[in-house]
């Protein structure tokens, strides 16, 4: 907090990934992405927070190697 009592980021990063995994699909519910980019964005100073997802992991006739594949070259 600066002396105004206003947070300030101290972070030195500039980007931040989000990575998560799902046995199934999300449908866009991605509620813990949500609070850490305003975590980021409010108190780390770290404005650019990209959300990589790796999805239908467990469903019968996907490839997981692949998904992970895909989710890791998003990266």
């Amino acid at each position: 907090y600066t002396n105004e009592g206003i947070p300030e980021g101290l972070c030195k990063c500039k980007k931040l990934y989000y990575v998560t995994t799902a046995g199934g699909y999300t449908e866009n519910m991605n509620f813990g992405y949500d609070y850490i980019k305003g975590m980021c964005n409010i108190y780390y100073g770290i404005k650019d927070v990209e959300f990589i997802s790796a999805e239908g992991l467990d469903i019968w006739g996907n490839d997981p190697e692949k998904i992970l594949s895909d989710a890791i070259n998003n990266i």
